[in-house]
């Protein structure tokens, strides 16, 4: 059946020398839309080419998992030969087989999407569907707005699919007890990152970071060769390198920032990317960045300096000082730059023994300073993680952070304290009693 769909796509290729004219795309969508059917009354009306498409795409919901896996190579062999309709029934059913019972299937099912998206005449449109959908608000002529309103109600049709096979993967096959499944849903968020499907990943690509830490080496493996690829090529951009990392750490979890830590120590940051990152965690590059992204630019910085504590020249830690000192610096940068302040120690994992600072050291005249101003006018859970990881600093950094340490801990209760009383005795609550 393949082979005589391909001979007649062939030979009516042929005869209109454009096998992607409007009214062909038509009715190729026509073809590819028609269901599954048991009359065979329909069946016999239909032509050599469209009989053919039906009974392969019908395989794929056959009851033998051999033949359900078959019939989607099958696509992947004839989408490297000939164009298949753009749109249509039979990429859903694939999408469908993507929680198949039969990994083999499942397998085949992923393989045979990526061919055909890859493959998809509208994959340009569909990369830059940002660009499309603002073409079509911002047309007016009717003649012009038609064909831009069917082109992205196409490429949406595919983004859904794309979507819908990311949930799939997400829920069934990416956290699997099966290598294989784990393996082919790192491949699936590789491919269409690639791509540039990046709205159709649903955060994949981010969540299958926490598979560095996985038992199997080929799962950990793939997962370091598809970031280094993605995020720490050196052939690729300098500028998108740094704001790729800038965004994968922003938009982490916890687990999943330990795990892109794991990585930037395992892989190395390209030189002139990881030279921009310094800048915008500084607030020195060429645009001012949000605290949420200048956070986690300071965050990359320290999950450099935890393996590279040489990078923290003297340089360096005057300009962490100066941010330490500078009114404008939210909390949510400055804990970040704590936590680099920390790595200055040899060792990572304990505190520093030999040349540790004194509690009068500009490190930390400047952070106690600071945390007693931002003290008086906050109490926000970002307050709260920076006084952490001021005191986290202090315990590790310090000769004798005892007392100082204390000091601070003494202070946030306080005002603590003093803020609640104020905000029950404003409301008429009853008043709470002085804390010693």
């Amino acid at each position: 059946m393949a082979e005589i769909y391909k001979f007649k796509v062939r030979e009516g290729n042929k005869e209109r020398n454009n096998a992607f004219e409007a009214e062909d795309v038509d009715r190729e969508m026509n073809e590819s839309n028609i269901g599954d059917s048991d009359n065979e009354e329909e069946t016999s009306e239909l032509d050599p080419k469209q009989r053919a498409f039906m009974i392969i795409t019908d395989h794929i919901h056959d009851r033998n998992a051999y033949t359900r896996a078959f019939a989607m190579r099958l696509f992947v062999d004839l989408v490297k030969q000939i164009p298949l309709p753009h749109i249509g029934e039979f990429q859903e059913k694939i999408v469908g087989r993507f929680d198949d019972n039969t990994s083999t299937v499942r397998k085949s099912a992923i393989n045979a999407f990526i061919a055909i998206i890859n493959n998809n005449p509208l994959i340009n449109q569909l990369t830059s569907i940002g660009e499309l959908r603002t073409q079509v608000e911002e047309a007016e002529d009717p003649e012009t707005k038609k064909p831009l309103v069917m082109l992205l109600r196409d490429c949406e049709k595919l983004l859904d699919l794309v979507k819908s096979g990311s949930e799939l993967i997400i829920n069934n096959l990416l956290h699997s007890s099966l290598t294989t499944d784990v393996l082919e849903a790192i491949n699936w968020f590789y491919q269409i990152t690639t791509i540039g499907i990046t709205e159709g990943t649903l955060d994949g690509f981010r969540q299958m970071a926490t598979h560095v830490w996985n038992k199997e080496e080929k799962i950990r493996e793939k997962v370091l060769s598809c970031y280094k690829d993605v995020y720490f090529s050196d052939r690729m951009d300098p500028k998108r390198t740094a704001f790729g990392l800038i965004y994968l750490v922003a938009e982490s979890s916890n687990a999943e920032a330990f795990s892109i830590g794991k990585m930037v120590q395992s892989i190395k940051i390209p030189k002139s990317a990881k030279q921009l990152i310094w800048k915008y965690a500084l607030g020195r590059g060429e645009q001012k960045l949000p605290a949420p992204l200048q956070a986690a630019a300071m965050a990359i910085i320290d999950m450099t300096s935890k393996s590279e504590p040489e990078v923290l020249t003297e340089g360096n830690i005057d300009g962490f000082v100066f941010m330490i000192r500078d009114p404008d610096c939210p909390p949510l940068v400055l804990t970040e730059v704590f936590a680099v302040l920390t790595n200055l120690r040899p060792n990572a994992k304990t505190p520093l023994v030999d040349g540790a600072y004194e509690t009068d050291h500009e490190i930390f005249e400047a952070t106690t300073s600071r945390i007693y101003e931002l003290l008086k006018k906050d109490s926000s859970m970002e307050m709260n993680n920076m006084v952490l990881a001021a005191i986290k600093l202090i315990y590790f950094l310090s000769a004798n952070p005892s007392q100082q340490v204390s000091d601070i801990v003494t202070a946030a209760f306080k005002m603590a304290i003093s803020r609640l009383k104020k905000s029950r005795e404003k409301k008429g609550k009853i008043q709470i009693p002085t804390v010693q």
